[in-house]
């Protein structure tokens, strides 16, 4: 039970429908925080090309966070 709810973040599924099989995948909610939603939007509005290139911004950014907090 400790790990129902990091199992059904990972399958991006329901803790219920994990334990019980009884909520199909579609009927399920899926909320996203303010800075998500904002986040997605700007995504959206821009072109795929340009995408590309945030999401390795977006990569090296992250990496380069991982990297700083393991030598500090």
């Amino acid at each position: 039970m400790d790990h129902i709810d990091k199992i059904s973040d990972f399958l991006n599924v329901n803790p219920n429908y994990l334990l019980t099989g009884n909520e199909k995948y579609e009927e399920q909610i899926h909320t996203i925080n303010s800075k998500e939603e904002k986040l997605l939007k700007l995504f959206r509005s821009i072109s795929d090309k340009e995408a590309d290139v945030l999401l390795n911004i977006a990569s090296a950014f992250v990496d380069s966070i991982k990297n700083a907090s393991v030598e500090g």
